[in-house]
């Protein structure tokens, strides 16, 4: 086996807890698929994992997720997404009829520059979402993608208080009387309740500087968190979950997501950028202008010194 991959990578906070036995298998299949077409192209610097195989989550049926960083980019080395047979050392499509056998690798590669990738553009968002749980399965000695990888999946605190200003501007005034919610419409009652949940789960995310994952992973990612407020496993079940669309569930559900929301405001009132009303702070933010209710005296001064000139 090269030097520079390992199939058993020790868990670090991108590859947290055991892994299940899928995942050991897959890892060992990847391994030799990257003696056989990573390891001898050295256009190919570095092939970094991420989803259920990095996790340690992965079933029989997962398929392997990883960013294939080349210098240059050679398309013709590695296909995007393929089923590779290790035994005939072939590759074809995943639309094939021909089933899946055990000992085959299902491959989806995202193929980019690493030249690009150390460029001041920033990384897509999904990108460094996907990036966050990772194994570095390859890596060339010197190359640092590692590194490189830590730094641009990092949030900044601006992007994290433009997260959180977005998350709590969506919760505002969702669920504030929830009752008169359900009178007006039950159907956009029941809307805002996946809207409230939104807003709780972005919010957590930002608090934590972590990118939030596509519709579908949220929960997964949030339940790895180091801060999650209110949201045990009790109250995460409260809040994603209902007993049904009438009154009363809709009202547990309100109640279980206020709770949440609660909580993470009064995590950001100890925070000197959101201070004792985090959400009035975050609206001033995202309205700085003049003529706004905190500054109209200051507008209407200036107002008539336009108006008489």
């Amino acid at each position: 086996m090269s030097p520079h991959h390992s199939v058993e990578a020790t868990p670090t906070a991108s590859d947290p807890g055991p892994l299940s036995a899928a995942t050991h298998r897959l890892r060992a299949q990847l391994g030799d698929f990257i003696t056989r077409h990573v390891a001898p192209h050295p256009t190919i610097k570095a092939v970094v994992v991420y989803g259920s195989v990095a996790s340690g989550a992965a079933t029989e049926s997962s398929d392997v997720d990883a960013f294939v960083f080349m210098d240059p980019v050679d398309p013709w080395l590695l296909p995007a997404e393929a089923i590779w047979n290790p035994e005939e050392d072939s590759f074809r499509s995943i639309f094939s009829e021909r089933p899946v056998v055990p000992g085959e690798l299902q491959l989806d590669l995202t193929r980019v520059s690493l030249q690009e990738r150390r460029g001041d553009a920033p990384w897509p968002p999904a990108d460094r979402a996907a990036l966050t749980h990772r194994w570095v399965a390859f890596e060339r000695p010197g190359t640092d993608v590692e590194r490189l990888v830590v730094e641009r999946i990092a949030m900044s605190e601006r992007e994290r208080r433009t997260a959180l200003d977005a998350a709590l501007l969506a919760a505002d005034g969702l669920l504030e009387n929830p009752e008169t919610l359900w009178e007006r419409d039950e159907l956009e009652a029941l809307d805002a309740l996946n809207a409230m949940w939104e807003a709780v789960m972005a919010g957590t995310y930002a608090i934590n500087r972590v990118w939030m994952p596509y519709r579908g992973r949220g929960v997964r990612g949030l339940r790895r968190l180091p801060w999650r407020g209110a949201l045990g496993d009790d109250l995460l079940m409260r809040c994603v979950a209902t007993d049904g669309t009438d009154r009363a569930a809709f009202v547990k559900r309100a109640g279980a997501l206020t709770r949440a929301h609660e909580a993470l405001l009064a995590h950001l009132q100890d925070d000197p950028e959101f201070g004792e009303d985090p959400t009035f702070t975050a609206f001033l933010r995202a309205h700085d202008e003049p003529g706004r209710a905190w500054n109209i005296e200051e507008w209407n001064a200036r107002h008539r010194g336009r108006r008489h000139r």
